[in-house]
């Protein structure tokens, strides 16, 4: 009875001892007594059992065999069953709802805005009103002429938005104020005749010269075409409204009254002279083609555009080319 008592106490002894490490068997037969600490799919964590305050140790499973933890579970290495875990886990997450790969959605994805300043150079011909309807004659000519062939050179500023997500074509909106200015003459001479109360005629003629300002508020509208990635091309429809005018004239209107003959008397002349006589010009808001040619790039994370845009106006009245730069001032709002 003793000899059984201590038999039992040595075997759950060495039992304890045994169990009290994992044992790793390797596939060249040797062995190690570690401690596990990570059990992946393809490789072993542990610290040798030996040295528990030592390194942690890192060891592919493929090189191991059989792996027997302190609890006395065996389990048996198959590299090959891993890997189509892993294969299959995969193919779990690539199968994910697709709406947890996608970013999150931007106000500037949708909505670009920037400033835009520069000037406007227009002929001095232009702001030439139309032309008036001639009075009752027989023969008559009216015609306005350029006083000089001179640009002029004004102010252009405005702001525009860009909208859409599509990354080549978007929608343009902007607003522009801009000035216009024109130097020109104008020239008529005309014969009026009637058979009223016996034989009338008159003479008229008229050598005038203009000095003309205009300031519009632009109104634009179209599409915004990415050539390439800095480069666009913007074909947009304009209304032109003509917000202030000051024109002056200067000149002499003469007419010459040949009724006087049959009185026995010289003809009457009437000359009136004009020396910067100012009204509003008769020009109207109208609508034009603005085609608008712009290169975008960064100084410093900074957005900035150089822009060249011509007005092709209605009976080419109101020509004017537009250069400038623009720039985008608020960071949510450029992309």
């Amino acid at each position: 009875m003793r000899n059984q008592i201590l038999f039992i106490t040595l075997f759950l002894l060495c039992s304890t001892t045994f169990f009290s490490q994992d044992l790793l068997i390797k596939k060249d037969s040797s062995k190690l007594e570690v401690k596990l600490l990570e059990v992946n799919p393809l490789s072993l964590k542990f610290k040798l059992y030996s040295n528990l305050n030592g390194p942690d140790y890192i060891i592919d499973k493929k090189e191991v065999a059989l792996i027997i933890y302190q609890n006395g579970i065996q389990e048996v290495i198959n590299i090959t069953e891993n890997l189509n875990q892993i294969g299959e886990q995969t193919a779990v997450n690539a199968n994910a709802p697709k709406e947890s790969k996608k970013r999150d959605v931007k106000l500037k994805d949708y909505v670009n805005f920037n400033l835009q300043a520069g000037v406007v150079i227009n002929n001095s011909y232009c702001n030439k009103p139309r032309k008036d309807d001639f009075p009752p004659s027989h023969t008559s000519s009216e015609w306005y002429y350029g006083y000089s062939k001179k640009n002029n050179v004004n102010i252009n500023l405005g702001f525009n938005f860009v909208l859409g997500s599509n990354a080549y074509i978007k929608h343009i909106i902007g607003v522009n104020y801009l000035r216009s200015k024109g130097e020109f003459n104008y020239y008529y001479s005309g014969v009026a005749r009637s058979q009223l109360n016996g034989y009338e005629w008159r003479t008229y003629s008229e050598d005038l010269r203009y000095y003309s300002t205009i300031d519009y508020i632009n109104f634009v509208t179209g599409l915004r075409f990415t050539i390439c990635k800095k480069f666009h091309v913007e074909p947009c429809i304009a209304f032109n409204y003509m917000a202030n005018s000051n024109v002056k004239v200067t000149g002499y209107r003469k007419t010459i009254d040949y009724n006087t003959y049959s009185s026995g008397l010289a003809p009457l002349v009437q000359n009136n002279y004009f020396e910067n006589e100012s009204y509003r010009s008769d020009i109207s808001s109208t609508v034009s083609l603005c085609p608008k040619l712009t290169y975008e790039f960064k100084i410093k994370e900074q957005k900035i555009g150089i822009y060249y845009s011509y007005n092709i106006a209605y009976e080419y009245r109101l020509p004017w080319n537009m250069i400038g730069i623009t720039y985008y001032p608020f960071k949510k709002l450029r992309s």
